[in-house]
């Protein structure tokens, strides 16, 4: 696993609740535009892979994935995915001064 790697969250979540990872697979948020709890749904969604505590800045980590998920509620599958490419930029840029420090992999 490598940072800014891009695949299916299925084929990259064998190492993703790994405690004490440093890289992790952040996934995409299509598990939220379901609102299915099917693993099968959960784990077709892309993912990509970032450090732990970027991913912990996400609009979707934790229990701001809850909130993402009622917010979101009736949005199209692109602005839901814009926004979190916009959320990649903001972390990119409070992290390094650099908006487009996550295009590698976007």
């Amino acid at each position: 696993m490598a940072q800014f790697e891009v695949r299916r969250y299925e084929a990259a979540a064998g190492g993703s609740s790994v405690a004490g990872r440093v890289l992790k697979y952040a996934r995409c948020s299509q598990p939220l535009l379901t609102g299915s709890p099917s693993a099968a749904d959960r784990d077709e969604g892309g993912a990509t892979v970032m450090k732990h505590a970027h991913h912990m800045l996400t609009r979707t980590y934790g229990a701001r994935g809850a909130i993402a998920k009622v917010a979101d509620a009736g949005r199209s599958f692109r602005e839901i995915v814009a926004d979190d490419l916009w959320d990649m930029r903001r972390i990119g840029e409070q992290q390094y001064g650099d908006p487009s420090y996550f295009n590698q992999g976007i």
